[in-house]
């Protein structure tokens, strides 16, 4: 097979950010319910209002409007000294020779930051 691109994900491909991202959000949840981080990993891979829906139905609380962009600013302010690369992939990204790119649904601003992880 003759691969021309390798198309990465990016959040627990790349950067080992699920432990840190969930660890945030209930430090910051347990203000309105009463959340694990084993809980909080059943949520992942959704969008954070998805998330906030969701978690406000499943425990019955109310979340307060600008939550999101609360833990969004609080994520911003800690990811790119927090984040770290996932094992292995420091060691693996410079023996593929094809083009790579990465697929995600974070936002690009996201992305930029932690780039920065793996210079």
């Amino acid at each position: 097979m003759n691969n021309k691109l390798v198309i990465f994900d990016y959040d627990g491909v790349l950067i080992d950010s699920e432990y840190f991202g969930c660890k945030l959000w209930v430090d910051e949840l347990l203000k309105y319910c009463n959340i694990t981080l084993e809980q909080m990993y059943g949520y992942t891979g959704r969008c954070g209002t998805q998330i906030i829906k969701d978690i406000s139905k499943d425990f019955n609380c109310t979340i307060p409007d600008g939550f999101l962009e609360h833990v969004e600013k609080i994520t911003e302010e800690k990811l790119e000294s927090k984040a770290v690369a996932v094992k292995g992939v420091m060691e693996t990204l410079p023996l593929i020779k094809n083009k790579m790119c990465i697929a995600s649904g974070s936002k690009p601003s996201r992305l930029l930051q932690c780039i920065n992880v793996l210079k």
